[in-house]
């Protein structure tokens, strides 16, 4: 009955257990009831009831008591829909907070709004700390104003990533790949990014060229046929300089005793 708008004791005596339920004395009570909608469904009710005698209710009465369901179903509305904001922050800090990746959310002058459990622990700066900083600031002073360049040039679309590497609380620098798109927080333009934390991936390197370089035998990296890179066996055997053989064909180069039967 309440999804079809107001009840009086008149519908109420319709249903059964209804006398029980709002405790009507026979032909001496009246009764109205307005619905309260939150978000289009009835979540409750407001009453009011004269015990006493039957009589109907006053345009005033009725207008008062709609306009008092209106109000608290528009708090409550209004407390679900925080609560509900609350909840997607919550899962979006928690899925930020998955990522091993170093994110942020900063406005368009680059200051920081909120950043990932990642940044507190790569960089060493506490929350507060970095809510009082300029995303720029992350990278060491004589980087920003390459930083700030770049950043433009992201922003614009001619350039894809940064390179430039971040510097710890302690002054420790270590390398990332900088990424960021422009879209809203809190309906307000702002920039998202994110820093790829290279380290891993330098001393993945880094190993690699030792062992490339340090072998005893002699190895070349090639593409298309074009050498890209030789160890120090390699010209030590062949009796190369490195500026002699890179970016040219082993054809080129004059590497092969027999071009023919290549």
């Amino acid at each position: 009955l309440l999804k079809r708008g107001a009840v009086s004791e008149a519908a109420l005596d319709q249903l059964p257990g209804a006398a029980e339920v709002f405790l009507l004395p026979e032909d001496k009570a009246s009764v109205l009831i307005y619905p309260i909608f939150v978000h289009q469904q009835v979540q409750g009710m407001i009453m009011l009831e004269d015990g006493w005698r039957k009589r109907s209710w006053t345009d005033f009465e009725q207008n008062l008591l709609q306009l008092l369901a209106a109000i608290i179903a528009n708090a409550c509305e209004k407390k679900l829909y925080q609560a509900e904001i609350l909840a997607s922050r919550d899962n979006l800090q928690s899925f930020f907070n998955s990522v091993d990746d170093l994110f942020y959310i900063c406005r368009l002058n680059g200051e920081i709004l909120l950043t990932n459990e990642a940044v507190l622990r790569k960089t060493g700066y506490s929350a507060a700390e970095l809510e009082k900083m300029n995303l720029i600031e992350l990278h060491p002073a004589d980087k920003r104003e390459q930083a700030l360049e770049n950043l433009q040039l992201m922003l614009t679309g001619e350039i894809a990533y940064c390179p430039l590497e971040i510097e710890d609380r302690g002054g420790r620098r270590f390398p990332v790949e900088n990424r960021i798109w422009v879209g809203l927080w809190d309906n307000q333009p702002c920039i998202f990014g994110v820093s790829k934390d290279l380290r891993k991936e330098q001393e993945a390197l880094q190993w690699f060229t030792r062992v490339f370089e340090h072998n005893p035998l002699p190895m070349a990296i090639s593409r298309e046929q074009i050498i890209l890179r030789v160890n120090a066996a390699y010209l030590a055997k062949l009796g190369y300089v490195r500026e002699e053989l890179i970016g040219r064909s082993c054809l080129e180069a004059g590497l092969l005793a027999d071009p023919e039967e290549f």
